[in-house]
């Protein structure tokens, strides 16, 4: 495993929450992190958190296509793929802090049945981090192939 210049917090403890707020504030004022959501975070509220920092980065612009950016296109009974949007952010997540160890613990299905809150926290924290950074060509470039690869991951089963 590569080590990744972002130490990975343990996924458990009281602090994790707390990190998550002193991490996502800078990034994202509206939707404010708030405790109440980081506890069991809804999908719809890890969707506006993550576009709302995109937009104010400009971190994983073009990582989602046209539909994937329309939040009505996730509500229940859409067409929406949830699972597939959270592995595109896992995808760039690791991609842009070179942490292979953030797939083995992020597992989208789980999140989407609020069963792994602390570990949504990390991806969160994780995702809070790589756009804290200074924008590259290398983020651009990872946007491409993020959306790439996993559309090849989900399509091209053996």
């Amino acid at each position: 495993m590569t080590s990744s210049p972002f130490p990975l917090p343990a996924p458990t403890g009281a602090d994790v929450i707390a990190d998550s707020i002193a991490l996502l504030s800078p990034l994202c004022a509206k939707p404010a992190p708030a405790a109440k959501y980081l506890e069991k975070p809804p999908f719809r509220y890890l969707f506006d958190i993550v576009l709302a920092i995109s937009a104010a980065t400009g971190h994983a612009v073009g990582l989602y296509s046209a539909d994937e950016l329309v939040a009505d296109n996730f509500k229940p009974g859409a067409a929406g793929d949830r699972a597939g949007w959270l592995n595109k952010l896992v995808a760039y997540t690791v991609a842009g802090s070179g942490d292979a160890g953030l797939t083995g613990l992020i597992d989208p299905r789980n999140i989407l049945a609020g069963k792994e809150a602390p570990a949504t926290n990390v991806l969160l924290q994780r995702f809070a981090q790589v756009c804290n950074g200074n924008k590259s060509d290398y983020f651009v470039a990872s946007c491409s192939f993020t959306r790439s690869l996993v559309y090849f991951m989900f399509t091209c089963k053996p």
